[in-house]
């Protein structure tokens, strides 16, 4: 499944030490609201994991939820959990009880925050960040019925501005079902739009 919070990649060094990672620039942060089905992670492995999600509320980093996970050395691909009531820009994380956690990579323009031991609600002061590197954690979130979710570029989906309407035949009866945008917005390269459907007979 595509991942739409977090980034993951397999190449770079290890970090961690009995702490939270989480990536928390905006490229990052959910781009769909609703429950993370999955993640993918590079761990270390022969450790204790949970996967985390924080929202930033700009002065604390407030636990969403979390969940206990079996991390495999290495890459570890799809692994199911729940956690429900994410919501656009929430940031996902990962806490190990080992050292090292987690593999990390350099880059420019980016950072990781970290905070010593396994983080809750905090104040956003009391995490240290470390420029120019960033932690492979990404997971897909499944949206939720009536929430926005990225479905494409802007240029591609304006046409989508109208009312969609077939017909079909429902215990006997003939039915006209149509979808119909209720409404939309703009934020970056993307449309974000919320459908809605209703059914005539």
């Amino acid at each position: 499944m595509a991942n739409n919070i977090g980034e993951y990649f397999t190449s770079g060094s290890w970090a961690g030490n009995n702490a939270t990672y989480i990536n928390p620039l905006a490229a990052y942060r959910a781009t769909i609201s609703g429950t993370l089905v999955t993640i993918d992670v590079y761990a270390y492995g022969l450790q204790s994991y949970k996967v985390k999600i924080f929202r930033d509320d700009g002065t604390n980093y407030n636990l969403v939820g979390e969940q206990a996970v079996t991390l495999a050395a290495g890459a570890n691909i799809n692994i199911p959990v729940t956690i429900t009531g994410v919501k656009v820009g929430d940031i996902i994380g990962l806490y190990g009880t080992g050292t090292p956690i987690l593999l990390y990579a350099t880059e420019s323009g980016k950072n990781f925050t970290y905070k010593s031991g396994d983080a809750g609600t905090s104040a956003k002061s009391s995490w240290t960040s470390q420029d120019g590197d960033k932690i492979s954690i990404a997971g897909h979130i499944r949206g939720e019925t009536g929430t926005f979710g990225i479905i494409g570029s802007l240029s591609k989906w304006l046409h989508l501005y109208k009312p969609i309407v077939s017909t079909f035949t429902l215990s006997g009866i003939v039915a006209l079902l149509t979808f119909e945008v209720r409404n939309m917005y703009v934020m970056g390269d993307y449309l974000y739009v919320l459908m809605g459907s209703k059914v005539y007979k």
